[in-house]
C-alpha cells in the first residue's frame, strides 16, 4: 500500500511529462519514419540549386557554407543539416504542424540521435536572412546575435521532446556521445538552452543558466525547455522565474514536478495558480488538479484556502480521498466536506483525534457525535444491495467525487424512520447515471417505491446543484437529467429559473435539455412551467424550443398547443367559489384572488389581514405548519400562472381565437381560479357555426349571464366564444364601459378601453407604413416590443441586431428595421435608433382590421413624444 507522503504520478502525467534519463522506467524509443531520409533527400534535391546559391553569397558564413557543400556531397555533417533544414522549410513551403519530424525522423534513421541532437543544436546557433523566398531576396546564413532568441524550428517543442525521448532511451555510449557534442555547441543562449534541455543530466548545465541571469532573456514562448530540464531541489530557487502562461500545460508541469520533486515546485505552482486569471479555468483546474496530488501539507491548504475558484472544492475532496488521514487534519471545519469527510471514516476520525490540535478536535466530535441522520436500513431489496449490473454495452459508471453519499440528503423509506446506507446511495447514483429521463434503470423505480417522494426529490436536487459546483462536467449530463427521474413540482419550480436564466449565460443546449427534464416529470405543474417558457422568455431560440416542445406534448394527447394549454392551468385545491379554506387547527383563514389574481386572506370573521400569520403556539403543530407551506407554494404558483393566463386571454383576444361554448363553461368560467379573470372580461356569443357577432355578455356573481342592459343571455350549447375586441363591439362599446365602471370592475388588461387604431386608404394598397419612417425612437423603447410577440432578427457584424419582426398570421410577418442596431450586451440607457421602414410581405389591406390596430398600436406607442421620442 502506498504512503500518502509518497508522490504516486497519475497515468496523464506520466505520458505527459517529457523523458529523463536519470530517472527509473526510461521511455522506450519512439518509432521512426523510415520513409523520411528519402522523403528529405527530395525535397532537398528540388531545392538544390537555391541552397547552393544562398550558400554562395557574401552573407554566408564560412563555415556554414563548407558544412553545407560537404553534406551535400554525402559526408553527414550536423551543421549542414541544420542549415539546409533552414532553407528546405522556407523554398519548399514546408509549413505543415508536424514537418519538423521530417528533419528530426531522417536524422535519426540515417545518422543516429547523437547526430540529431548536434543537428538541433546547430539549427540554434545560426539564422537564414530574407525578404521573400519567393521571390529569392536572400542575404545568406549567418550566426545569431546575442539578442536574438527564438528557437530556429518551427514547432520546435514536439521536435525537441522528439529527440531527448530518444536519447532518454539510447545505450551509454551513444547518450555519452551525444553529450559530448552537445557540449561543444552551448555558444549562443539559445543553444545552451536547447542543450541543457536534450541532456537534463547535465545539472552543470542548468546551474549555469540560473546563476548566470541569462535565462531571464529567454523569449517567454521558449522558456518551457528550461522548467522540464531543472533535476534538482535548489534550481528553482536560483532560477527565480515564475511559471510563464506559455509554461503551463500539464507535460511542463509534470516535468518540473518529476524533476525536482513535489516540495520544490509547491511555490512555483502556487505563485502560477495565482497568476491565472479567473477566466482561464482550464488552467485553474489544471494546477489545482497538480497540486491535489503533491504529498504535501502546504499543497492541500493552498487548494483549501482557494476554495472559491473554479474546481477547487472538486479537487479538494479528490485530495481527501488520495490521504484521507491529511484531510481529516486539514479540512476547513465546520464545514460540509469536512462533514463528508468524516461521516464516511469515522474509524478513522476516532483514531486521529488524539492528534489533532484543539481547533481541530472539536469540529470533528461535532460531527461524530451528531444524531441528526436517520439510521441506515437493513434487508434492503437486491437492486439496493448489489453493485448494479451494466445495461446493454455502457460500463457500470464511476460515482465522481462531487456525487459522494456523504454530500447528499438522505434517501428516506417510506416509514420515516430509516434511510439508505451510503453504499445503496453509491448504487442509485450508478443507476442514475444508465438511466435516461425516458428510460430509467429498474433499481431507480425500486427507490421511487421505497423512498418518499420528498426526500427523493431533495436527493436529486442537490446532485443537481453539486454537478453544478463541479463546473456542469458535461460527461456528466446524467446529474441534470435525472431530476426527471427524482423531481417533482418543487423540482420544477426551482429549475425553471435555471432553464430561463441559462441562455443568457452561454447555456442554450442546457436550456434546451431543461425543456425535455419539464415534459419528462410531466406534471400538471411542470407542464405550466414549460408552457410559461413558451411564451414568456427573452430569448428567441429557448422560446421556439418549448413552443415545439408544448407541441409535441398536445400531438400525444390529441390536442392544439392551446387547447392543452387551457387544460394545464391548475386548480390549486380551491372550492367552487374560487376560494381556499387554511386549516390552523383553533384559527382558520379564507384565501380569494383579485382580478390580477393575486391571493389574498381574510380570518374567520371576514376581516383582511395583510397576510397569512405563522403559525403560532396555540395552533395545531401539523395542521398549522403544513397549511402555511402550503400557502407559500400556492403564491409562488399562482405568480407564475396570473401573468401567463392574463396575457394568454389577451392574445386570443387579438387573434380571434374561439372556444366551443361546452368547453368555455368547463375550462375557463366553471375554473375555480381563472372564473376571477373572466368575471372581469365582456364575452361574446358567436353563431353554431363559429361565425357571426352575437350578444355580449359578462359573468356575473351568481355565475349567470348578463348584456349591458343587465338582461340575461342564453348561452346555446352548440353555439362559441370569445374574448371580443372593442372594434368587435361597435356601437354597443359606451355601454359596457358604463357598466364596468357602475360595478367598478377592474380588468386584467385593456379590453374596452383599448385603443382602436386604422390604416389609411393609401397605407392599406401598400406593403409598407411610411409614416413612420426616419422617426427617432428611444433604444429603450424598441427593446421594450420583444415583451410585446416582436422577435429579433438575424444577427449581423459584431453582434448587432438591426431589425425586428413580428409573425402574423397565414404565413405573412411585418419586419421593423432600425439604425445603427443595438447588441444583446449593449446598455440602452440614453440611446435613440432612427426607423429605417416599416414592411410586410404582402397587403395591408388583407390583414384583420383587430391585428392592424394592435400593429399600429405599438408603433404609435414606440413613436410617441411622451415615450421620450424627440419631435
Amino acid at each position: 500500500m502506498t504512503d500518502e507522503n509518497t508522490l504516486v504520478m497519475p497515468p496523464a502525467w506520466r505520458r505527459a511529462r517529457h523523458p529523463r534519463r536519470d530517472r527509473p522506467g526510461a521511455p522506450k524509443s519512439p518509432p521512426v519514419d523510415r520513409a523520411a531520409p528519402a522523403n528529405l533527400r527530395a525535397h532537398a534535391d528540388a531545392a538544390r540549386a537555391d541552397i547552393e546559391r544562398i550558400v554562395a553569397l557574401p552573407g554566408t558564413d564560412a563555415a556554414a557554407a563548407d558544412a553545407v557543400r560537404a553534406h551535400l556531397r554525402g559526408a553527414p555533417d550536423p551543421l549542414g543539416a541544420a542549415v539546409i533544414a533552414h532553407l528546405i522549410v522556407p523554398l519548399r513551403s514546408l509549413y505543415w504542424p508536424r514537418a519538423n519530424d521530417l528533419f528530426v525522423d531522417a536524422w535519426i534513421a540515417e545518422h543516429g540521435v547523437a547526430f540529431a541532437a548536434r543537428a538541433c543544436a546547430d539549427l540554434n546557433g545560426y539564422r537564414t536572412d530574407h525578404t521573400s523566398a519567393r521571390s529569392r531576396h536572400w542575404t545568406g546564413v549567418r550566426s545569431r546575435r546575442p539578442d536574438e532568441t527564438h528557437t530556429a524550428f518551427w514547432g520546435n517543442r514536439d521536435a525537441l521532446r522528439r529527440v531527448r525521448t530518444h536519447l532518454a532511451a539510447a545505450p551509454g555510449d551513444v547518450y555519452a556521445d551525444a553529450v559530448d557534442g552537445l557540449a561543444a555547441r552551448r555558444g549562443h543562449l539559445v543553444q545552451r538552452l536547447v542543450t541543457a534541455y536534450l541532456a537534463p543530466t547535465r545539472h552543470d548545465w542548468v546551474d549555469d543558466l540560473c546563476a548566470s541571469g541569462g535565462a531571464t532573456t529567454v523569449d517567454p514562448y521558449e522558456r518551457w525547455m528550461l522548467f522540464c530540464a531543472l533535476g534538482r531541489p535548489h534550481q528553482p530557487a536560483a532560477l527565480v522565474l515564475p511559471l510563464g502562461d506559455h509554461d503551463r500545460d500539464l507535460e511542463v508541469i509534470a516535468s518540473l514536478v518529476d524533476g525536482v520533486g513535489a516540495e520544490a515546485a509547491l511555490p512555483m505552482l502556487i505563485e502560477a495558480l495565482d497568476a491565472t486569471p479567473d477566466w482561464n479555468t482550464h488552467t485553474v483546474r489544471r494546477l489545482l488538479g497538480v497540486l491535489g496530488h503533491l504529498p504535501l501539507d502546504g499543497a492541500f491548504r493552498a487548494i483549501a484556502d482557494r476554495l472559491g475558484r473554479a474546481g477547487a472544492e472538486l479537487e479538494l475532496q479528490s485530495a481527501a480521498r488520495r490521504s484521507p488521514a491529511r484531510a481529516m487534519r486539514l479540512l476547513p471545519g465546520p464545514s460540509e466536506l469536512l462533514t463528508a469527510h468524516v461521516r464516511a471514516r469515522p474509524d478513522l476520525a476516532e483514531a486521529v483525534l488524539p492528534t489533532l490540535p484543539a481547533e481541530a478536535r472539536e469540529p470533528i466530535r461535532a460531527i461524530l457525535a451528531d444524531d441528526s441522520r436517520l439510521p441506515a436500513a437493513r434487508d434492503l431489496p437486491p437492486p439496493l444491495t448489489d453493485a448494479p449490473r451494466p445495461r446493454g454495452r455502457a460500463k457500470v459508471p464511476a460515482v465522481p467525487d462531487w456525487a459522494d453519499p456523504h454530500l447528499l440528503p438522505q434517501l428516506v423509506l417510506r416509514d420515516g424512520a430509516q434511510a439508505l446506507p451510503a453504499e445503496a446511495v453509491a448504487h442509485v447514483l450508478a443507476m442514475l447515471a444508465m438511466s435516461k429521463p425516458d428510460d430509467a434503470h429498474a433499481g431507480v423505480r425500486a427507490v421511487r417505491d421505497l423512498c418518499t417522494p420528498d426526500s427523493v426529490a431533495e436527493f436529486g436536487w442537490a446532485l443537481f446543484l453539486r454537478w453544478r459546483r463541479a463546473g456542469d462536467p458535461s460527461g456528466h449530463g446524467w446529474a441534470f437529467t435525472q431530476l426527471a427521474l427524482t423531481g417533482g413540482d418543487e423540482t420544477v419550480r426551482r429549475l425553471t429559473p435555471v432553464i430561463r436564466a441559462w441562455p443568457g449565460e452561454a447555456g442554450h443546449a442546457k436550456a434546451v435539455r431543461g425543456l425535455d427534464v419539464l415534459a419528462a416529470i410531466g406534471t400538471g405543474t411542470a407542464l405550466t412551467h414549460l408552457h410559461s417558457i413558451s411564451q414568456r422568455v427573452r430569448y428567441r431560440g429557448l422560446k421556439n424550443r418549448a413552443r415545439a416542445k408544448m407541441a409535441e406534448v398536445a400531438a400525444g394527447l390529441g390536442l392544439s398547443a392551446d387547447e392543452l394549454a387551457d387544460r394545464l392551468v391548475p386548480d390549486f385545491g380551491l372550492d367552487a367559489d374560487g376560494a381556499l379554506i387554511l386549516d390552523y387547527g383553533p384559527r382558520r383563514f379564507t384565501v380569494g384572488f383579485d382580478e390580477r389574481l393575486v391571493p389574498f386572506v381574510r380570518d374567520a370573521s371576514g376581516e383582511p389581514r395583510k397576510s397569512l400569520p405563522k403559525p403560532a403556539a396555540k395552533d395545531d403543530p401539523e395542521l398549522a405548519p403544513a397549511a402555511h407551506k402550503r400557502f407559500a407554494a400556492l403564491k409562488k404558483d399562482v405568480r407564475t400562472v396570473a401573468a401567463d393566463q392574463a396575457r394568454r386571454l389577451e392574445t386570443a383576444m387579438v387573434t380571434r381565437r374561439r372556444w366551443p361554448a361546452a368547453e368555455w363553461r368547463e375550462l375557463l368560467a366553471g375554473h375555480p381560479l381563472l372564473r376571477h379573470l373572466v368575471r372581469r372580461l365582456v364575452w361574446q356569443v358567436l353563431d353554431d357555426a363559429g361565425g357571426g357577432d352575437g350578444p355580449a355578455f359578462r359573468v356575473a356573481e351568481d355565475g349567470t349571464f348578463a348584456d349591458a342592459a343587465d338582461e340575461t343571455v342564453t348561452l346555446p350549447d352548440a353555439a362559441h366564444v370569445r374574448v371580443p375586441h372593442p372594434i368587435d363591439l361597435g356601437p354597443v362599446l359606451p355601454a359596457w364601459t358604463e357598466v364596468f365602471a357602475d360595478y367598478a370592475i377592474a380588468q386584467p388588461f385593456p379590453q374596452l378601453a383599448r385603443p382602436v387604431h386604422a390604416l389609411t386608404a393609401g397605407e392599406r394598397a401598400s406593403d409598407r407604413l411610411a409614416r413612420f419612417e426616419g422617426v427617432r425612437v428611444p433604444a429603450g423603447a424598441v427593446a421594450g416590443l420583444l415583451n410585446r410577440g416582436w422577435e429579433r432578427g438575424d444577427m449581423g457584424d459584431a453582434g448587432i441586431h438591426d431589425w425586428f419582426s413580428r409573425r402574423l398570421p397565414g404565413g405573412r410577418g411585418l419586419m421593423l428595421g432600425f439604425e445603427p442596431g443595438i447588441a444583446v450586451s449593449m446598455p440602452l440607457d440614453g440611446r435613440f435608433l432612427t426607423l429605417s421602414g416599416v414592411s410586410l410581405n404582402g397587403r395591408f389591406g388583407d390583414l384583420d382590421a383587430v391585428l392592424v390596430s394592435e400593429l399600429l398600436t405599438d408603433l404609435l406607442h414606440l413613436t410617441a413624444p411622451t415615450n421620450g421620442t424627440p419631435r
